[in-house]
């Protein structure tokens, strides 16, 4: 999908799916109010792509953005975060706690992402999350597709005071279907 504005569609775990204010609208509009919506953008959007799109994300009601930017944007991340009040989540593309720390820092994101998988196993990731909660920010782990990482976020989730507890409750459904 291709906007006239020149926005581009995301993937989704392969999935093709519409990261688009057009097609987000058709989601709410189906699910209603009650149903969180989330739009992965995979670091497609570029900075002017975000400036279009996110008028039309805040009117949806997303429960947050993640990944607009490619991992080296973190002024872009904080600049638009500083503009609203859509969360903005990112991190399984930055490794390290020293990458998460410029993102919490320069106050880029509301929830850090870190995959346990990337990020150096579950003990980096431990120190990602603690590092957040001193920034009071939120933790919701990149879930990758194996039935291990599944199981580390969800040890993770419970180790961690910071957890997103909508996130928590997703991630127990993919483990249970991941698990079968």
């Amino acid at each position: 999908f291709q906007a006239e504005d020149g926005i581009r569609d995301s993937s989704v775990t392969g999935v093709q799916t519409c990261a688009h204010p057009i097609c987000v609208r058709a989601v709410r509009a189906g699910l209603g109010d009650k149903i969180d919506i989330a739009v992965d953008m995979n670091t497609r959007y570029t900075f002017l792509d975000l400036q279009r799109a996110l008028p039309g994300f805040e009117e949806c009601k997303v429960y947050w953005i993640e990944e607009p930017f490619a991992p080296d944007a973190i002024a872009d991340y904080a600049h638009f975060n500083a503009r609203t009040h859509v969360p903005l989540a990112c991190g399984e593309n930055h490794f390290l706690r020293y990458q998460a720390r410029q993102l919490l820092e320069t106050k880029a994101i509301d929830v850090i992402q870190p995959d346990p998988c990337k990020a150096g196993g579950i003990t980096e990731t431990k120190k990602i999350a603690d590092l957040a909660a001193a920034y009071r920010r939120a933790f919701a782990p990149h879930v990758g597709m194996s039935a291990i990482d599944s199981a580390a976020c969800v040890h993770l989730l419970c180790a961690t005071s910071n957890r997103s507890e909508e996130h928590t409750s997703e991630l127990q459904s993919h483990l249970n279907l991941v698990c079968r």
